[in-house]
């Protein structure tokens, strides 16, 4: 499911991808994306998978404990 985030740096498209990633504990950044400490509940290690689409150029969010991106972002104060 993808978010309201955009790598862009322009404010009228969204909040850029920097920002974004600066709200995360990112703990491992691989050649497609970023894994974080997932916001949306008390995560011990990194379960947040952050990617970016190559054709819409939508952030991508994928908690592999479960947490939907709507609990993601609202965690984030988003």
């Amino acid at each position: 499911m993808a978010s309201n985030v955009t790598p862009a740096a322009s404010p009228s498209d969204g909040m850029p991808l920097s920002d974004f990633l600066a709200r995360l504990t990112i703990k491992d950044e691989e050649r497609d994306g970023w894994l974080a400490k997932c916001p949306g509940h008390d995560d011990s290690k990194a379960s947040l998978r952050i990617t970016v689409s190559e054709e819409s150029g939508k952030v991508l969010l994928k908690c592999r404990a479960g947490c939907d991106n709507e609990h993601i972002m609202t965690a984030m104060g988003l």
